[in-house]
């Protein structure tokens, strides 16, 4: 099995404001679901599934695709777990996240690449194998499990 991520940037205030914090290209990354569909949290939808509509309205700049091949079952709880937190807010303090001493991994709030790390931690299959007060995209694009895949590939999984 494969959980399929995509890593965006888009031609906003808020996605250069994280992409320069951060120190990278990518604002943005979240779960693939189905062809045009997403699962992710994002400063204006919360947790929430999105559509290729929401991007084109966000003026989409940049993406990249890339998968985890995880078991069936490694498969079910991120899935799992990444839906079950649907509905709940963006985490806007994440960005500031390293002047302090958070816990993101017991948030009631979700910035994107958060909500990613604790999906595959909740399998125990962790992207990032360190301790850190804050995760961003840039983080997990430097996971070793990550393999870069095709855009066709990811959104037309089974």
């Amino acid at each position: 099995m494969k959980v399929y991520l995509r890593f965006s940037s888009a031609s906003t205030f808020a996605s250069w404001l994280v992409a320069t914090y951060t120190g990278t290209w990518c604002s943005h990354v979240e779960f693939v679901v189905s062809k045009g569909q997403y699962l992710g949290s994002d400063i204006d939808t919360g947790v929430a599934f999105v559509d290729d509509q929401y991007y084109i309205d966000t003026k989409l700049k940049r993406e990249e695709y890339y998968c985890v091949t995880v078991t069936q079952e490694q498969y079910d709880v991120i899935y799992q777990y990444a839906r079950s937190q649907v509905g709940k807010d963006y985490d806007t303090w994440a960005l500031i996240g390293n002047l302090f001493r958070r816990n993101w991994q017991q948030s009631k709030k979700w910035f994107c690449s958060e909500l990613v790390a604790k999906s595959f931690k909740e399998a125990d299959y962790p992207l990032l194998n360190y301790r850190t007060n804050r995760i961003t995209p840039l983080d997990l694009l430097k996971s070793p499990l990550l393999l870069e895949c095709s855009k066709e590939e990811a959104q037309n999984q089974e």
